[in-house]
């Protein structure tokens, strides 16, 4: 059987060497991967290096602001290289229906994951990236301005949540009582991520079961009235306009310019470093009164390229990567919500207040973003209309038009 030289290297069978000309030494194992804050990701590295001193691997590291693209250019020649590659978890669906990723169904322990990180790393049926970490945001508070409005803490039992009505209600005393303070703020404003789960806790879908359409479910009446609350939240004046830059929320609510702010996990290890005078504590997350709760969850998974040629030295990469010992080592440097299970027994996640919420709702109320290849799209369209909503566009026209525009997008991936 005869290969064209892209099947033969798809097939990692490589070029042929003729007797007597000798190899090219082998440059070692390709790995593309997120820098996190501060090139946190280096050591991590390090200690894989130290683990596996035979091993040759040539890391190359890039900021989120960057690495997307970048990935996008080292895939798109559909070379060997990378071999092994961050994926962020939403679109795992998008980098295997176009044939970069390898199936790992075969090669991992997938009982070790929680359910959430499984399902984001799962496309028809096959399981295409590797969990590393997960994410869950909680509603933090300033202590200090809920007492000078007279409003009690929200409770952190998980079974007396705060509905986003009361939050809308407090919202507003704040606002009104103390110029200058927001009462409520999102961590990631325009971000779908974090703005789902409003849609959700309504009971609404945001994608049809095969991921192809979001007609009918983007603009449905959960999402409208939904969509007209998040809408109100700033007409009101209840959460500040223009506020997309992440730093900088996290900035407003650590300075003590917010009541209420949904954020994630980080924000206790950034309230150490940069806000140690910051008086907050920790609740659940907010659902609708006549909704259920709902979580967002997904972050950084890991792939190994299909057409990689160096399969073995990858896969040992990553099973070392999502090993429950280096799932401590890095909770240790980086508090993401961890998606090994074992990890979830440990001291911190059973005695801390805030880490028994996410232990809660990881495993009860957490849920991935819309499963899509065209997640991509969906995302940038999905936040161009929020911030169109946040400036009071018509709530309705607005998610139609958004659908339409999405479903057009999305219609490339049904051949």
């Amino acid at each position: 059987m005869r290969f064209t030289r892209r099947e033969a290297l798809g097939a990692g069978l490589g070029l042929v060497v003729a007797p007597g000309v000798a190899r090219a030494q082998d440059p070692g194992l390709s790995v593309l991967f997120n820098a996190f804050a501060n090139n946190a990701i280096a050591p991590l590295f390090d200690r894989y290096r130290q683990a596996r001193p035979g091993q040759t691997v040539r890391f190359d590291l890039h900021p989120f602001g960057q690495l997307l693209q970048t990935i996008e250019v080292r895939l798109e020649p559909r070379t060997p290289e990378p071999d092994v590659f961050s994926v962020d978890g939403p679109l795992t669906a998008s980098y295997a229906v176009r044939n970069h990723l390898m199936d790992l169904g075969p090669h991992l322990d997938w009982s070790k994951f929680t359910q959430a990180a499984v399902d984001q790393a799962t496309v028809r049926g096959t399981r295409f990236s590797a969990p590393f970490v997960s994410s869950s945001p909680v509603l933090f508070y300033n202590r200090a301005v809920l007492e000078r409005s007279g409003i009690a803490p929200p409770d952190a039992d998980v079974t007396k949540r705060m509905s986003w009505e009361e939050i809308m209600e407090n919202g507003r005393k704040i606002t009104r009582d103390q110029p200058g303070t927001f009462g409520f703020l999102f961590e990631q404003t325009d971000r779908p991520y974090q703005i789902f789960p409003l849609i959700q806790s309504l009971r609404g879908e945001t994608i049809s079961p095969d991921g192809l359409s979001v007609a009918g479910r983007l603009d449905g009446a959960p999402a409208v009235r939904a969509m007209q609350f998040y809408q109100d939240m700033y007409t009101s004046g209840v959460s500040p306009p223009a506020m997309f830059d992440i730093p900088l929320a996290q900035e407003l609510f650590g300075n003590g310019r917010v009541g209420y702010f949904v954020g994630g996990t980080f924000m206790v290890q950034l309230a150490a470093q940069r806000f140690p005078n910051l008086q907050y504590g920790v609740a659940p997350h907010p659902s609708f009164r006549d909704g259920v709760p709902v979580t967002p969850t997904g972050s950084w998974h890991i792939g190994i390229n299909r057409r990689s040629r160096r399969v073995e030295p990858a896969l040992d990469l990553v099973r070392w990567m999502v090993s429950d010992e280096i799932g401590r080592v890095w909770f240790d440097m980086f508090p993401y919500p961890p998606v090994q299970k074992a990890l979830w027994q440990d001291r911190i996640f059973v005695n801390d207040p805030m880490w028994r919420i996410v232990a809660y709702e990881q495993a009860n109320t957490a849920m991935v973003r819309p499963q899509t290849p065209g997640y991509r799209e969906y995302e940038d369209l999905f936040r161009q209309a929020l911030r169109d909503i946040i400036g009071g566009a018509n709530v309705q026209e607005r998610l139609t038009a958004t659908a339409r525009q999405i479903d057009q997008r999305l219609a490339r991936y049904r051949s």
